[in-house]
């Protein structure tokens, strides 16, 4: 049990000393892609059916939008991690880990991924509802003071996902409605989103 700030900071501590880069995370998909891996087990096996959808989703839109497009309208004036919780598996990743992307190479901030089933601990402080719902992103400076969280979607996204689980249990429908919203948005809800989560510490930056 985490019982005092100086222990959950080293907890916090141990936690981004073995999160990845975003490249690493992608180099680590590929090598699961490149392995031969038979038809008739893949058919059965819808992970790797979507770790393979949300691969190329990624790549897509880090073809098509312009990081410039996700620049604060303020500068950061300390050094901040943006430590996510992720699955390969999780389309809502596949959308959202492109946008924290450019967000942290326009801004000046580090991201920094774990995959969420390796750490039940960190998800457990950050559910949504008392569910495990990634992605989740965790804000933290130097010192790994908490300065928030975001996730696992945009609020408008999340409505939508709320309704649609209210009305068919239809998880290719449910799928297939988000993403057709992520293609429209184009990232712009996550960041501002993510924006405003951070501007809420005004002593953080420079407005």
């Amino acid at each position: 049990m985490i019982s005092t700030t100086t222990d959950r900071k080293l907890w916090l501590s141990s936690k981004v000393a073995k999160a990845f880069s975003f490249d690493e995370y992608l180099y680590q998909i590929e090598q699961i892609l490149s392995q031969p891996y038979p038809e008739s087990v893949q058919k059965q096996n819808s992970y790797h059916t979507y770790i393979a959808m949300n691969y190329q989703r990624m790549n897509r839109w880090l073809k098509v939008l312009k990081p410039t497009s996700f620049t604060f309208s303020f500068s950061v004036q300390k050094s901040l991690v943006l430590l996510t919780l992720t699955e390969s598996w999780c389309g809502d990743a596949a959308h959202i880990l492109p946008i924290l992307y450019f967000i942290c190479k326009q801004n000046g901030l580090e991201l920094k991924l774990l995959y969420r089933d390796e750490h039940p601990d960190l998800m457990d402080a950050y559910l949504t509802n008392g569910s495990r719902s990634i992605p989740k992103v965790i804000i933290l400076d130097t010192e790994l003071n908490e300065l928030g969280s975001w996730g696992p979607r945009p609020a408008d996204a999340q409505k939508l996902y709320n309704r649609l689980k209210s009305s068919t249990s239809d998880l290719n429908t449910i799928i297939h409605k988000l993403q057709l919203w992520y293609n429209r948005d184009k990232g712009v809800h996550t960041f501002l989103e993510v924006q405003e989560v951070l501007k809420s510490h005004s002593s953080t930056f420079n407005l």
